[in-house]
């Protein structure tokens, strides 16, 4: 569904109901409204979809109260997608690495719990490092 046709309805009074905020956004003449599509509530933000998507101007055009609350409309803006996450399969991230513990024996305690490492990278967080593994 089309982000330009969703409104974002802040503000609500947590008394108001959504069969309240319903009522409100199909009168015509209160809200400029009509027939709702769909309308959703997550906490206390209301997505409204209209059944004839050519009001969701009209509505935005004027200023609203509900219960005596006034509330904020807005046109819904999809938040982008994640970022992805960089995989290193041969790379793990250590920290609360012990200030006593020097990379020898770093090293010589990741031999003997999984495989020996190639590299150890010390980082700028404290006792933080990044292992890296031949896993060829």
């Amino acid at each position: 569904m089309e982000s330009d046709n969703i409104l974002e309805v802040r503000g609500v009074s947590s008394k108001t109901t959504m069969d309240t905020v319903e009522m409100y956004f199909e009168n015509t003449r209160r809200s400029r409204g009509g027939d709702i599509k769909s309308i959703d509530e997550k906490e206390g933000v209301f997505y409204i979809v209209f059944e004839d998507e050519s009001v969701t101007e009209d509505v935005l055009r004027i200023k609203h109260k509900i219960d005596g609350t006034a509330i904020e409309v807005c046109r819904y803006v999809s938040p982008p997608p994640p970022k992805p996450v960089q995989n290193y399969p041969n790379k793990v991230f250590i920290k609360n690495i012990s200030e006593n513990t020097t990379k020898d024996k770093l090293e010589k305690f990741l031999e003997k719990v999984s495989l020996s490492p190639t590299r150890i990278e010390y980082g700028e967080l404290e006792g933080s490092a990044i292992v890296t593994f031949d896993l060829g």
